[in-house]
């Protein structure tokens, strides 16, 4: 049995769960390059970490993201990428029903990250 590594970097901690079953693969973002590559070190040659990699994140609030195993899904269809990342069914039902019962506020955080990335607010 594969097991999960706890990761502390930058004072957060997170969980890099392997794949096996029906985990196809994993990812954690990271706001800095060096931070990336240190858990990328740490969990190469890991049982349950193959092909471990650096990218840039999908996600707009960081920058680079470690990822394992199979390529993440190009899509944004959350039963497709739910799938990969091995939650059941019903479990993706549940996120998808609490995601569409809060529309405005998506909406407003869409809006709001718009804005920032056209450099509209300054820290």
């Amino acid at each position: 049995m594969h097991v999960a590594v706890a990761v502390h970097v930058d004072g957060f901690a997170s969980l890099a769960v392997p794949t096996g079953g029906r985990r196809l693969g994993g990812f954690m973002p990271f706001g800095r390059i060096t931070s990336a590559l240190a858990v990328r070190r740490a969990l190469t040659s890991r049982p349950g970490f193959s092909n471990v990699r650096v990218r840039w994140a999908q996600d707009i609030d960081v920058c680079h993201a470690v990822e394992w195993g199979a390529r993440v899904p190009c899509t944004e269809d959350d039963v497709i990428r739910g799938r990969f990342y091995g939650y059941r069914t019903e479990a993706i039902d549940r996120f998808r029903a609490e995601l569409s019962a809060a529309p405005d506020v998506l909406v407003l955080s869409a809006l709001i990250s718009a804005h920032n990335r056209r450099g509209a607010v300054s820290a």
